[in-house]
């Protein structure tokens, strides 16, 4: 029973994955043409079909609670195994947004190439949520076969993130352009001091920036899967089974305290910090250094918070406490003045003479740099 019921598991994982490959095929929507909700409807239908059936299961479990809030939170936030593909989904809604913006400012330049049609970006979004979903369908099924061994629950989580990266660099089709187009960017962000620094690796940067927490994710997925294939692969004898949530919760504190998953959480403020840096170097424009300062508070924060878990102390909670008002505050009055220009006071800031920009409000600034960039992509006007 257990043998069949785990091939028609690795046939239901075949075929999910099949059609959600399937959908991925390029997506140009035209507003006229009918196919558009009937193309946005298939991965929809897919995704509900594939709640119902996790439902399905967990209320016909004989081992699990029957409970719709610890199904969200085991599918969407409660570990650091499920956080980021979910925050990608998100990533990719909200850019399907920015995108309506563009277009609806007749922008005609994103990244590098022409605006993408949101809704062919809120299809890659509802494509990934279905891989997403057919691979916890697939271990919450997995999960109810009694003797399994092979660890379902993180096999299905580390295939899931496996595969999201395949999707990402595959060399054809699936959208190639824009997937490329975006890869270069994320590319030269992480090099920034010795690439050049555009508006769109700016953005892209800032993209990171509020993805921070699914780096450090990144870094604690694959230290514990690392410490639960060694206690796998030291078996012996008189090895025991132990389930990978008791494992996970056994060696979390070592993962979360080590100084790696630090330096993970840190990184995009330090790209950012260095395209500051970058522009700076090729403007001379003061402003970049202040903004250069707003990226580098983030340093002492993610610093006070690993010396709270190794060192707990008042002191250290203190600490903690004051790097977070200042780094909150210098964002939000950074916003509020350079990126909004709401106080009038606030126009003449960071500008020098010269300048190749003017500050004001950023969807201002957008307009006035999209054109320029198609024939001056080195140009670099942002707060």
């Amino acid at each position: 029973l257990s043998l069949s019921l785990s091939l028609s598991l690795s046939l239901s994982l075949s075929l999910s994955t099949s059609l959600a490959l399937s959908l991925m095929k390029p997506f140009k929507p035209r507003a006229a043409d009918p196919r558009t909700a009937q193309i946005l409807l298939l991965p929809l239908l897919f995704i509900l079909l594939t709640c119902g059936l996790m439902g399905f299961l967990i209320y016909s479990s004989t081992l699990h609670p029957h409970s719709l809030t610890k199904l969200a939170s085991k599918l969407l936030w409660k570990n650091a195994s499920v956080r980021p593909p979910v925050l990608l989904v998100l990533t990719l809604l909200g850019w399907a947004a920015v995108l309506h913006v563009c277009r609806g400012m007749k922008l005609e330049l994103v990244l590098g190439g022409s605006v993408s049609h949101p809704l062919a970006i809120v299809h890659a979004a509802l494509v990934l949520l279905a891989i997403v979903f057919a691979a916890h369908a697939v271990h919450i099924g997995a999960s109810e076969v009694p003797g399994l061994t092979w660890r379902p629950w993180l096999t299905c989580n580390v295939v899931l993130h496996l595969l999201v990266l395949a999707l990402a660099c595959w060399p054809k089709g699936l959208a190639y352009g824009s997937r490329f187009s975006l890869l270069a960017t994320l590319a030269e962000s992480v090099v920034a001091p010795f690439a050049p620094v555009t508006f769109w690796h700016v953005i892209v940067a800032d993209y990171l920036t509020s993805m921070a927490k699914a780096f450090s994710d990144l870094q604690l997925t694959g230290c514990l899967t690392s410490h639960i294939l060694a206690y796998d692969s030291a078996g012996d004898a008189e090895h025991v089974y132990i389930r990978s949530t008791q494992l996970w919760d056994t060696h979390h504190e070592t993962c979360a305290g080590s100084p790696l998953n630090a330096l993970m959480l840190a990184l995009p403020f330090w790209w950012r910090l260095m395209q500051c840096l970058r522009v700076y170097y090729e403007t001379r424009e003061q402003k970049n250094l202040w903004n250069a300062l707003k990226y580098s508070t983030a340093f002492p924060l993610v610093y006070f918070g690993y010396l709270r878990r190794h060192q707990p102390s008042a002191a250290h909670d203190h600490l903690f406490v004051v790097a977070a008002v200042v780094q909150s505050s210098y964002c939000f009055i950074w916003d509020v003045i350079m990126d909004w220009g709401l106080p009038r006071f606030a126009q003449g800031l960071g500008s020098t003479k010269g300048s190749k920009c003017k500050p004001g409000f950023r969807d201002l600034l957008l307009v006035r740099v999209a054109r320029p960039l198609q024939h001056a992509p080195n140009v670099v006007c942002v707060h």
